[in-house]
């Protein structure tokens, strides 16, 4: 296929746990046989792209995706707090996310303190806390069990490397993704987004470069895939090709420009954040002026697309018309990009479903 014109390109934006929404997306494509000729993907849309285009299993790769996000895509698969920290503060942490969860969560996704634990013993400190404080002497419970595990993460915590491990997270892209196909010359484009760590550039790792594209290509691995979805500092940057990387998402959470300047015709862009080209429209606030939720979901939200904003300004009409861009009506809650939970990992495929259909069909 190298070489080939490229008609159609599928663009995934970056969005962590929000990336089941593209799942139910690429379910819609298959059922309209709509097949790419590129794929751009940064972060969790590294992830997803890879798994779309080179399924391990013999089944086609959005069947997988699904599979893979419903049985295998979840906290206590993927991600586990960093042993290098002691453990009170490590269930600390499982708190302290837990409970922005529960304030951020959608009225129509659901979270329970069994499927946030993070590798943490299933919430185990929630109720461990909620007993201690049952206990008379609050305070001397306190020293015992926290306040001693403080002393070294103050000292040294600046010098640890990560919050989490993502041991399961190789595993999984291992398990599931062929990467002989992924490279194979008659597997669409797919480019990776990463950020340099050294330099803060925008990279793009190619299986092969297509036509008009600047570029090198290299044999894509999975620390290619997971180098793209590494959070500074929640996760470890990952080394490849002997430099370090970060989410692409830090440059362009949605890397559309090699898609225009690959000539595509036909680009179906899937954002997991609301979209809204003019001021006419645009999300509610959860109440009357915006709280210290709203504006972190919608500040992040907003950094996120605003690559994407610029690169379509640059656009004439007639190139703009080319553009699909399928989005979901609600933010998702800025947790939600760490939190990979069973119901709303179905919640959000059916979105995905919905929103791709209304689109897609719109504009046939």
């Amino acid at each position: 296929m190298a070489g080939e014109q490229v008609e159609r390109a599928l663009v995934l934006s970056g969005g962590g746990g929000r990336g089941a929404y593209q799942v139910g997306v690429c379910r819609v494509l298959r059922e309209l046989g709509w097949e790419p000729d590129l794929v751009l993907g940064n972060s969790i849309g590294a992830t997803n792209g890879a798994l779309f285009l080179a399924p391990k299993r013999p089944m086609p790769g959005a069947a997988l995706l699904s599979k893979v996000w419903l049985d295998e895509m979840l906290n206590d698969k993927l991600h586990n707090v960093s042993q290098q920290w002691p453990a009170p503060l490590a269930e600390l942490m499982s708190l302290v996310i837990e409970g922005l969860q529960s304030l951020q969560t959608p009225p129509d996704l659901t979270r329970s303190e069994e499927n946030v634990s993070f590798g943490l013993g299933n919430g185990r400190f929630i109720r461990g806390l909620k007993a201690l404080f049952a206990e008379g002497d609050v305070h001397k419970q306190l020293s015992q069990h926290l306040l001693h595990g403080f002393r070294a993460p103050f000292e040294n915590g600046m010098q640890r490397t990560t919050v989490m491990v993502r041991e399961g997270w190789r595993e999984l892209l291992e398990n599931n993704v062929d990467f002989d196909k992924l490279n194979a010359p008659t597997t669409p484009y797919l480019g990776i987004a990463a950020t340099d760590v050294a330099t803060g550039a925008l990279h793009i790792f190619w299986n092969r470069v297509p036509d008009g594209v600047r570029g090198t290509a290299s044999y894509l691995t999975v620390d290619h895939v997971m180098a793209s979805s590494s959070i500074p500092g929640f996760y470890e940057a990952t080394q490849v090709e002997g430099r370090y990387w970060w989410d692409g998402a830090l440059i362009a959470n949605t890397p559309i420009a090699p898609a225009i300047q690959a000539g595509a015709t036909d680009i179906v862009v899937v954002l997991m954040t609301p979209w809204h080209e003019g001021i006419e429209a645009g999300v509610p606030l959860r109440g009357e002026s915006p709280t210290v939720l709203d504006a972190l979901d919608r500040v992040l939200d907003w950094m996120m697309l605003a690559t994407l904003r610029s690169e379509l300004d640059r656009l004439d009409d007639d190139a703009r018309q080319q553009i699909k861009i399928i989005a979901p009506d609600a933010t998702q809650g800025l947790v939600s990009i760490i939190d990979y939970a069973t119901m709303d990992n179905t919640t959000l495929i059916q979105h995905g479903i919905q929103d791709a259909r209304k689109v897609l069909q719109r504009d046939a």
